[in-house]
Parts: C-alpha cells; sequence; structure tokens
C-alpha cells in the first residue's frame, strides 16, 4: 500500500527512519508503515497513523501529528492577512502538547477511563517568524482495529456516551482547573474573532444564509426572520462575554470555572463500544461547561 511520505517526516523535513520510531516507541519494532488511506491534511495540521510491527511490547500503531506552518498554505495566507490569528495558531498547538504531556492528563484518563491521545514524545520549534515555527506530536493511537471510530454527527447510544464522557471531563476539572492552559479556553472566544465580527458580520451574512437554507425556515417556523440577524448582532458582543467570562483575566464565576476542550465537535471524537477519547486539544482551557456543552451540540448531533 502507498505511504504518506509527505506526512511522515520530522520538522527539519527529512523522512522517519526506523531509528526515530525506535527512539520514540522502544528497539523492538522492527517496521512501520504510514499507510495513504489513514492520513489527513487538514489546513493547519497533517497527521497519519504509524503502523508497526514488532515483537512483544510495542504498540500496533502510534498517531503522528505534524505542523510546519510555512508548508500549509492556510497559514501562509493568515501571514499576511490575519497575522494575531497566525500567532494565535502557533501558539494553540504549544498548548496542546503541554496538555497531553501533563500529569493532569494522565490522572484524568487514570481518574475516569475517557480517553485521550497523551504523548509520547513532541517536539516544539517556536520562532519570532509565525511561518517558521511548528510542532510533532507522537500520540496515543485510537484505531479502528480497536472499534474506534469518527462520524460527521453523533445520535443514538453514541451521542449519551460523548455526553456522559464529557460530563466526566468538566467534572473532573471543576475547581481546579488544568495548568498550562489558555486563560480563556475556546477557539470561538471574542477574543480570538476579528472585532467587525460582532459589529456588523452577523448582520451582513444574514440575508445570503437566508438564501441557503432556503425552505428549511418553513419548516422550522421561525418568526421575524428578516430581522433575526440584526437581532443577534446585537446581542452578539454580551453573549460573547456571558459565555466566556475569563478572558482578559477576567474574574467571572469562579464556581462554575472547569476546564473545557474548547473545540468538540464530532470530527474531535472517537468511539469503540466500549470507550470514548476526545482529541484536538489546540484551544483547551479554563471556561463553562455550558459553554463547551452549547457548542459540542450545535456542531455535532444529528
Amino acid at each position: 500500500p502507498s505511504h504518506a511520505a509527505d506526512v511522515a517526516r520530522d520538522l527539519s523535513g527529512a523522512l522517519l527512519d526506523l531509528a526515530a520510531v525506535r527512539a520514540v516507541v522502544g528497539e523492538r519494532v522492527e517496521s512501520f508503515h504510514a499507510p495513504e488511506a489513514e492520513a489527513f491534511r487538514g489546513t493547519l495540521s497533517t497527521g497519519c497513523r504509524l503502523r508497526l510491527e514488532g515483537v512483544g511490547g510495542a504498540p500496533s500503531s502510534v498517531f503522528l501529528k505534524r505542523v510546519l506552518m510555512k508548508e500549509l498554505p492556510a497559514a501562509v495566507k493568515k501571514a499576511a492577512a490575519q497575522p494575531q490569528k497566525l500567532a494565535r495558531d502557533v501558539r494553540s498547538f504549544g498548548v496542546e502538547a503541554s496538555f497531553l504531556d501533563s500529569a493532569a492528563a494522565r490522572a484524568f484518563v487514570d481518574a475516569t477511563g475517557v480517553l485521550l491521545p497523551t504523548t509520547l514524545s513532541s517536539t516544539l520549534e517556536a520562532s519570532a517568524e509565525p511561518l517558521e515555527s511548528g510542532s510533532l506530536l507522537w500520540l496515543r493511537d485510537f484505531s479502528p482495529d480497536d472499534g474506534f471510530a469518527q462520524r460527521d454527527l453523533l445520535a443514538g447510544d453514541d451521542l449519551d456516551r460523548v455526553l456522559a464522557s464529557l460530563a466526566r471531563f468538566h467534572a473532573h476539572f471543576w475547581g481546579r482547573p488544568a495548568p498550562d492552559v489558555w486563560d480563556s479556553g475556546g477557539h470561538w472566544q471574542p477574543n480570538f474573532q476579528n472585532a467587525a465580527q460582532f459589529e456588523t458580520g452577523v448582520a451582513d451574512a444574514w440575508p445570503r444564509l437566508v438564501e441557503n437554507f432556503g425552505g428549511a425556515w418553513d419548516f422550522l417556523g421561525v418568526e421575524g426572520l428578516e430581522t433575526l440577524g440584526a437581532r443577534v448582532q446585537a446581542a452578539a458582543a454580551e453573549a460573547g462575554r456571558r459565555a466566556h467570562p475569563f478572558a482578559d483575566g477576567g474574574g467571572g464565576p469562579h464556581a462554575w470555572r472547569t476546564t473545557i476542550h474548547g473545540d468538540l465537535k464530532a470530527a474531535n471524537v472517537l468511539a469503540s463500544p466500549s470507550a470514548v477519547a476526545f482529541v484536538d486539544f489546540q484551544y483547551v482551557g479554563d471556561g463553562l461547561a455550558a459553554t463547551d456543552l452549547a457548542h459540542f451540540l450545535t456542531a455535532s448531533v444529528a
């Protein structure tokens, strides 16, 4: 089978060899392969499953998450058009590496049975020039061989188990948020968006959204459809402040403070018949469980 050679590399661009894999996983690995069918190339990260062959003691696979900003067209575009967002993205990979390598993450897995892709090894290359920054994470894998699957939308028993696992995540960190994460979690928070979105963005986009959804609005029975965009716009800034009360060092309701995933959606959940795993923790940080839950429900439920 074809090998994802463009992804299975270190940050210098050199192809991974057996010595590099053994340095992370162990000397018992005899060979490895990165199947093209199990690689992904996202807008701001790439990754692949490394399938390992060896003798007892070695895992059957690990997951490699590789980010080199200058290789990603979306990052190059951001560097010119939205440099503040690119700087945020660079920092986010450091936050993810720190959290997944932390004692707090491992203690959560041990205490709850909910799975996280804890790190086997991490390499971060920070630079004053964001496009020269990168990260390479070797992560615990959740393979289809072990029954794990990723779905576009969740329903039924899978949804119930994911919601229960999310509740365990929030409860575990309630009143004792994880260290070395964002002060205010969530990539959708106001501080990470352009100011124009809270001034005119929603109202300006509303006519196009109405047209795109077509007859669905009749089914939903929405009243005052023509003015709904303007009304949402009027409430957007205040809603953002209330949903993210710890931004800008805000005191917020500390009795409700916990650690939130920050970007939980169906694509960031892998479920097997016996376990649930959450992945992609670039925007993990302090927040309100209700905000995390609301984002998940609106983005993930069939």
